[in-house]
């Protein structure tokens, strides 16, 4: 597959996940809500499987075209924390930085993004 065509496919998987994060965090309105409830950790389960995807496919854009995304404000490197979430293990994950994460970098990177398109 062409090199356009795989970051066209990859920003749109991207973009994809990250709408819906944002949709499933939006009733999350602290760290502890992820916890809290059933319904928390269920939200947190899923947020923490769309970063994986996430972080494949920025990680399939930088193989494909390197510098691409450092080109447009997005460090490949620090864009999602999943590696360091899910280092430890699963019980121990860092809510606060996830719920910052969610709320704060996400969208900064949702732009960039957008701006890629």
């Amino acid at each position: 597959m062409p090199e356009h065509l795989i970051v066209r496919d990859s920003l749109a998987i991207i973009l994809e996940a990250i709408s819906l994060i944002q949709e499933r965090v939006a009733d999350i309105q602290q760290p502890i809500d992820f916890v809290r409830s059933k319904n928390g950790r269920l939200v947190a389960d899923a947020v923490m499987l769309r970063l994986q995807i996430i972080s494949q496919k920025i990680s399939r854009i930088e193989q494909v075209v390197p510098g691409l995304l450092l080109r447009h404000h997005i460090d490949p490197r620090k864009a999602i924390p999943t590696a360091y979430l899910l280092e430890m293990h699963y019980d121990e994950i860092d809510y606060e930085l996830l719920f910052d994460f969610c709320k704060t970098e996400l969208p900064v990177i949702q732009t960039h993004l957008l701006s890629m398109g």
